[in-house]
C-alpha cells in the first residue's frame, strides 16, 4: 500500500507540477486578483524556469519577514474601502484584524531578538582529553562515548567508580588518573590546563561520534543502576510492562514484602491499584475511519515526518478519500489490536539539533526522534482521546502539575508561583522555593513502566506492548546538515537501553501522569508550604508547582520565622523530591540549572523589612542524589 501510495503521489507530481503544467482557471483568476502577470510558458526554458522559481522564493522569504506590516497596511486599505462603500464607520472585525496583524508582526520581531537564526549541524565538537576536574564541586568528569560521567569526592584525590551524566563547568581542570579497585586518583589535583575541544567536520567521522553519543545517552538508567532497571522490580516489568505481576499490581492482588522494595516504592505500587471503574474502562484498540480522519485533518502539512518518505501531505490527502481512510486505519490499528511490531515503524531518525545557539559540544546536543506520521497519529488519537481524559474523570492527575493537560499553561503555572510569593510577602513571612530541573526526562523514562500507567487509565495491554516494543526495536541513524546517515544503532542482544524518544506524541502525556503519583506522594510526606485568607475559611497547602519536569519545591518557617528554619526546611523537601524522582522513576536533578531562593524579614523601627543577602552567605542546602 505505501509503494501505491509513492507511486501515485509521484504521478500527481509530474502531472500537476512539472514545468509544462497548464494554467488552471483557478490560478489565472488568481494572479488576476493580485494584479500578477503570468509568462507564457511555450518561451520559457526549463533553466529559466528553475531560476524564476529561486526568485520567487527569496522574494517570498522578504515578505514574510515583515508579513504582519503588510497584512495590516493591505487590511486597512480594505477598511477605507469599506467605509466609503457603506458611509461610515468601517466593521470592527476588520479593526480586530488589523491589530492581529500588527501584534503578529510585533511578536515576530521579538522572536528574531530574542532568539538567534539557528542553523543546520555541519560540525560537532570533541573534547581532546578523557579527565577534567572541577574543585569547586569536588567532581571528576570522564569523557565516555560522546557525553560526561560525574565520579564523587570520597577521600583526599579519591574518586568513586560509580558515576552519574553531568555536564562539566568550563573552570574544569584536566588532570591524570589512575584506576585502582573501585576508586579513581587524581595525580595532580592542582593542575591548571584547560580542556581543548577539536572540531569534527568529516560527515562519516561526525556520524559515528554521535552514533556511540546517543546509544550511550540512553544507556545511562541502566550503567546507573537506577531501581527501576533493578532485578527486583525489572520481574513486573516483563513483557514490556505487560506481564501477570504488571497486572496483579493494577488489580492490587501482587504481593510486594516479596520484592525487596523501597517503602517509597511500595506505596508508588499500591497507589497504582484499580478502582472498580477504572477496571472498567475499555479504551478502543480499533481507530475508526473517522478518528483517522480527523486526526490527520488537524496535522500541519510543513511538519517533518516519516522516515519512510511520505509526507503529511500524502497521509491527508489519504485521508479525504472515505475508503482508503478505512483500509488504513485498519492497516494502522492491527499490530495495536494483536500487539506486536510493524516493520515499517520499526525506523526513527534521530534528527540533532543545538540547544544552545552556536554551542556544537557534543554532550550538549538535543535529540529530536522522527517517527512515522501514522505511528504518531495512533497515539495523538489514543491519549488525547481517551487516556488522558480518562486520568482527569478518575483523579489520577494531580493539581500541582501544569503541563500536559488541557485547559492548563506554563504562563498559569507561573502566575501561581508569583501569586505565592505576593502571598508571603504581604504576610512578612519566610518562604524559601529550590527551583528543580530534570536531566534527560524523556530520556530516562521507560517505556515498560509507562505501559502501566497507561494500562491504569484504561489503554489496552497489547496496544502497550506493541508501543513498548517498537520502541525498543527502533533502528536509528542521525540526521546532521548531511543528511540522514548510513550507520545505525539499535538494541542488540546483551545491550541495555532506555528512554522515549523526544517528539512521541504520548511522552508528555506519560510523563504528567507520571510525576502526578510522584508530586501527591511528595505532598503527603512533606509539609510545604500553607496559605490562608483572611478570613481563615479558605486554606491552600501544597509542596510546590511542576510545569513537566520543572517542579519549584517550596518550604516556609512555621515556627521561628527564620532563615536557618527556612533552609532547614527546604533542603528536607528538595532532598525528598530527589529521592521520589529516582527511586520511582529513574530521574535525576540536572544540579547545574538547579538553585534556591529565600524571602525572610527582620524587624526594623517598628516595621519588617527583607533580611539582606549578607545574612545568607553561611547558609547552604545540600542534595545528594541517588
Amino acid at each position: 500500500m505505501m509503494d501505491a501510495i509513492r507511486a501515485a503521489a509521484s504521478r500527481a507530481g509530474r502531472v500537476n507540477y512539472g514545468n509544462q503544467r497548464e494554467y488552471s482557471d483557478k490560478l489565472i483568476q488568481l494572479a488576476q486578483t493580485l494584479d500578477i502577470e503570468l509568462p507564457r510558458r511555450q518561451s520559457i526554458t526549463f533553466n529559466k524556469a528553475q531560476a524564476n522559481v529561486c526568485e520567487a522564493w527569496k522574494a517570498k522569504r522578504l515578505i514574510e519577514i515583515d508579513d504582519g506590516e503588510r497584512r495590516a497596511a493591505w487590511l486597512d486599505e480594505i477598511l477605507t474601502q469599506k467605509a466609503l462603500e457603506v458611509g461610515g464607520d468601517p466593521a470592527k472585525a476588520i479593526k480586530c484584524m488589523i491589530n492581529a496583524a500588527k501584534r503578529k508582526g510585533m511578536f515576530k520581531r521579538l522572536r528574531a531578538i530574542l532568539k538567534s537564526a539557528w542553523s543546520s549541524l555541519d560540525y560537532i565538537e570533541v573534547p581532546n582529553e578523557k579527565w577534567l576536574l572541577d574543585e569547586e564541586s569536588n567532581e571528576l568528569y570522564e569523557f565516555d562515548n560522546g557525553i560526561f560521567v560525574a565520579h564523587a569526592k570520597f577521600d583526599e584525590n579519591l574518586y568513586e567508580q560509580y558515576g552519574q551524566i553531568k555536564i562539566p563547568p568550563n573552570t574544569a581542570k584536566v588532570v591524570e588518573v589512575e584506576i585502582s579497585g573501585d576508586a579513581i586518583y587524581v595525580k595532580k589535583p592542582e593542575s591548571i590546563q584547560q580542556a581543548t575541544w577539536s572540531r569534527v567536520t568529516k560527515p562519516e567521522e561526525m556520524e559515528q561520534w554521535l552514533l556511540k553519543r546517543n546509544k550511550r545517552h540512553l544507556q545511562q538508567m541502566y550503567i546507573e543502576n537506577c531501581p527501576p532497571t533493578k532485578s527486583n522490580f525489572a520481574l513486573i516489568l516483563e513483557e514490556y510492562g505487560t506481564s501477570n505481576k504488571a497486572k496483579q499490581v493494577l488489580s492490587g492482588e501482587s504481593d510486594l514484602k516479596s520484592l525487596n522494595l523501597s517503602p517509597e516504592m511500595k506505596w508508588f505500587l499500591e497507589s497504582l491499584k484499580m478502582n472498580e471503574s477504572e477496571k472498567k474502562l475499555d479504551i478502543p484498540k480499533r481507530m475508526s475511519k473517522e478518528d483517522f480522519q480527523k486526526v490527520m485533518k488537524l496535522q500541519d502539512e510543513t511538519t517533518t515526518s516519516s522516515p519512510s518518505g511520505i509526507h503529511y501531505t500524502l497521509w491527508k490527502a489519504l485521508a479525504e478519500d472515505d475508503e482508503l481512510a478505512e483500509l488504513h486505519s485498519l492497516w494502522l490499528s492491527i499490530p495495536f489490536m494483536y500487539g506486536f511490531t510493524s516493520a515499517r515503524h520499526l525506523k526513527e531518525i534521530d534528527c540533532m539539533l543545538e540547544k544552545k545557539c552556536g554551542v556544537r559540544r557534543i554532550h550538549i546536543l538535543r535529540i529530536i526522534g522522527l517517527m512515522e506520521g501514522d505511528f504518531n497519529a495512533y497515539f495523538q488519537w489514543a491519549f488525547n482521546q481517551h487516556v488522558m481524559p480518562n486520568a482527569e474523570e478518575y483523579g489520577n492527575l494531580s493539581p500541582h502539575q501544569w503541563g500536559g493537560q488541557k485547559g492548563r499553561s506554563a504562563i498559569a503555572c507561573a502566575f501561581r508561583k508569583l501569586i505565592t510569593w505576593e502571598y508571603f510577602r504581604y504576610v512578612k513571612e519566610t518562604v524559601v522555593s529550590f527551583p528543580g530541573d530534570l536531566q534527560s526526562n524523556f530520556d530516562r523514562m521507560l517505556p515498560s513502566l509507562n505501559s502501566i500507567f497507561a494500562m491504569k487509565n484504561g489503554l489496552a495491554d497489547t496496544v502497550c506492548r506493541c508501543r513498548a516494543a517498537t520502541v525498543e526495536q527502533f533502528e536509528r541513524p542521525v540526521k546532521t546538515a548531511a543528511g540522514v546517515s548510513k550507520g545505525t544503532y539499535k538494541y542488540e542482544d546483551g545491550d541495555v537501553m532506555g528512554g522515549e524518544v523526544q517528539g512521541k506524541p504520548d511522552n508528555m502525556q506519560l510523563w504528567t501522569i507520571t510525576s502526578s503519583y510522584l508530586l501527591n506522594l511528595h505532598n503527603k510526606i512533606c509539609q510545604g508550604v500553607t496559605m490562608m485568607d483572611p478570613t481563615k475559611t479558605l486554606v491552600s497547602r501544597r509542596t510546590g508547582d511542576a510545569y513537566v519536569n520543572d517542579k519549584d519545591s517550596l518550604a516556609s518557617a512555621p515556627i521561628t520565622q527564620t532563615a536557618e528554619e527556612g533552609v532547614e526546611n527546604i533542603e528536607k523537601e528538595a532532598q525528598m523530591w530527589s529521592i521520589l524522582i529516582f527511586s520511582l522513576g529513574g530521574q535525576a536533578f540536572a544540579f547545574h540549572k538547579c538553585f534556591w531562593l529565600m524571602l525572610c524579614w527582620m524587624p526594623l523601627g517598628g516595621y519588617f523589612i527583607i533580611r539582606p543577602m549578607q545574612y545568607f552567605e553561611n547558609l547552604h542546602v545540600w542534595i545528594k542524589d541517588h
